[in-house]
């Protein structure tokens, strides 16, 4: 039976205000943590380019896609096994009215984007992962951006006839618009009441409360397991979001 074993990521962005918390001091346990995984694709949120080119230069045996939302070139790349996998499409695409173009609808405070790739193996079984990362002006900017990126979506599975994978930062609440949108077409992580969980944590211990970061999947993926990471040692943080873990099986 196929199985995808997936990482979903929100790295927080390199910056040196973060103090004891920026990327320098965090990235040693990060990619080490990422590379005792094994996992089959990785979707990371706010990667720098410097970020970029440590994670290149890291992950051995990966290859990798991402493009920039706008000129500070802030990605949202995705990693998969370069020896599982090869490469049917791979595109970056802007939530907006115009998505081959950089922009933005209005009300968002910034150009946000998917990154996809269309993957097959050795068996030519394909898969689609889609990546995100929302905008955090309001629910209603949210929820038009995941239409957008439902029509994304759609139109890339329905032309490859390959199941898909979503996950990244929504930026809202379970009980959004958006989520409902989204939940009301795909199947949701969180179906399961008792796997909801805080994922934004913002340098603190807390591990109770309502995820923001989520995994959405077609019909025929069965979810064989999920796990939101609390990882914290003496109060060292890996980033300022907790990695989410799923992995997938084909329904037979």
């Amino acid at each position: 039976m196929q199985k995808y074993r997936i990482l979903s990521f929100n790295l927080r962005v390199n910056v040196a205000s973060d103090g004891k918390h920026a990327w320098g001091f965090r990235k040693e346990q990060a990619i080490n943590f990422i590379k005792q995984g094994k996992f089959d694709i990785i979707g990371f949120q706010e990667v720098t380019p410097d970020m970029y080119q440590e994670l290149r230069e890291a992950l051995h045996g990966y290859d990798h896609f991402g493009i920039g939302r706008d000129i500070n070139q802030e990605a949202i790349p995705i990693f998969f096994k370069k020896d599982k996998y090869r490469v049917i499409e791979k595109k970056t695409m802007w939530l907006s009215d115009t998505p081959t173009v950089e922009s933005k609808i209005e009300g968002s405070f910034f150009p946000r984007i998917v990154t996809y790739v269309v993957l097959e193996d050795e068996k030519n079984q394909r898969i689609s992962y889609f990546n995100t990362h929302l905008d955090y002006a309001s629910d209603e900017v949210c929820k038009k951006q995941s239409i957008i990126l439902s029509q994304i979506i759609d139109k890339i599975t329905d032309l490859y006839q390959a199941e898909f994978i979503l996950s990244g930062d929504f930026n809202v609440y379970p009980d959004t618009e958006t989520i409902k949108f989204l939940a009301n077409k795909y199947q949701n992580i969180y179906k399961q009441v008792d796997r909801i969980g805080l994922t934004f944590h913002n340098f603190s211990l807390d591990t109770l409360g309502l995820p923001i970061d989520y995994f959405f999947f077609s019909k025929k993926l069965k979810d064989e397991s999920f796990q939101i990471v609390h990882h914290e040692e003496n109060d060292f943080f890996l980033s300022d979001h907790y990695p989410l873990i799923a992995e997938f099986s084909i329904k037979k």
